[in-house]
């Protein structure tokens, strides 16, 4: 499934960070379970944006139960898995299975008619189930399409049908969210985690509404139980670097984002927030190395050259900071706000 980010102001910090199911079975997740991984299980962690350093080292741990192929590893890679998640499973990769020609069909005596001993009731409660798992499914390829709205109906049609479902309430969470209808994706997550308490995915997701919502406490504790469950997750810290922001506890958002730098130092959205936060605790200087780092990785970072030139507008270099305000306006013509910060430092350029 497909993993949507997209920023809240000021930090521009992650909205919804979609997770796959794979781990909403608190099984599915625990470090200390000794069963190998399967396929199902890296893809759906890969999907859910669980940081690829910490999938290898699952895989590590665990080892997996199938043969890694060319065609597995071009799907993960699509996913966004990076180079030390696919070099750990083709070092775990079981042997390729040989290949054998199917068995010849033998003509059989047609099979006499047998009762399933199923009652009336129980035949309807058993086809209930499975109309709800195949609204289920129907939904969730509506979400990879990122179709909002279908998904929304047939994942409301399951959740009808079959409401002690943690999966089905987890995806009508992502398509609410995906329609940002935070409250009443908050409402799903919250039914999700009821039925699977140890599920590290529902708890980024809420998390995640949570922060959009601007509810920064309650966004901070469900990030921490994410990282409770995995505690190297990227995602997870940034997220809690964000909400601590969101409460004016700078000195914690840094350390949160500094932690998830760490994990991936190529992380533009991180080294942006993390230029932010230093600039809230007068670290000017410190702030416009952050934002440098950025735009060496994209120089067309709109966001770093706008954050770079107020980190040099504090440090006095108002020419400076000019330029950097008019890249960032070039790059994103319609943000009012680089356009305006732009014509201030003219002003004060030009009286």
């Amino acid at each position: 499934m497909n993993v949507l980010t997209t920023r809240l102001h000021p930090l521009k910090c992650r909205l919804v960070l979609y997770f796959a199911l794979a781990g909403l079975v608190p099984a599915a997740l625990a470090a200390t379970q000794a069963k190998p991984l399967d396929k199902r299980q890296i893809v759906g962690l890969v999907r859910g944006d669980v940081a690829s350093v910490r999938v290898a080292k699952l895989v590590r741990n665990r080892g997996i139960d199938f043969h890694v192929s060319k065609g597995f590893l071009k799907q993960l890679q699509t996913a966004g898995a990076k180079p030390v998640l696919l070099d750990e499973l083709q070092a775990a990769s079981l042997p390729a299975p040989e290949r054998r020609s199917p068995p010849k069909a033998q003509a059989r005596p047609e099979p006499k008619p047998v009762s399933t001993g199923l009652s009336a009731g129980a035949k309807a409660f058993a086809d209930k189930r499975l109309a709800a798992k195949q609204h289920c499914v129907q939904g969730e390829r509506l979400l990879d399409a990122g179709l909002w709205t279908k998904a929304v109906t047939e994942l409301q049609q399951s959740v009808d049908l079959n409401p002690s479902d943690p999966a089905a309430h987890f995806y009508l969470g992502r398509a609410l969210s995906g329609e940002r209808r935070w409250d009443a994706a908050i409402v799903e997550y919250r039914l999700a985690l009821h039925l699977a308490p140890d599920s590290a995915p529902t708890h980024y997701n809420l998390a995640s509404a949570l922060l959009a919502r601007g509810n920064f406490a309650a966004a901070a504790r469900q990030y921490r139980a994410t990282l409770g469950l995995l505690p190297d997750d990227e995602k997870a810290l940034y997220g809690l670097g964000a909400a601590l922001y969101g409460l004016k506890d700078y000195a914690a958002a840094e350390a949160r984002f500094h932690q998830a730098l760490q994990l991936d130092p190529v992380d533009q959205d991180a080294l942006c927030a993390m230029g932010l936060t230093l600039l809230r605790r007068g670290d000017a200087r410190g702030s416009a190395r952050e934002y440098r780092k950025a735009l060496h990785l994209d120089p067309h970072n709109a966001t770093a050259h706008a954050g770079l030139g107020y980190a040099l507008l504090k440090e006095g270099e108002k020419l400076q900071a000019l330029n950097e305000f008019k890249i960032a306006a070039s790059i994103q013509p319609n943000n009012g706000n680089y356009r305006a910060s732009y014509g201030a430092v003219w002003r004060q350029l030009n009286p």
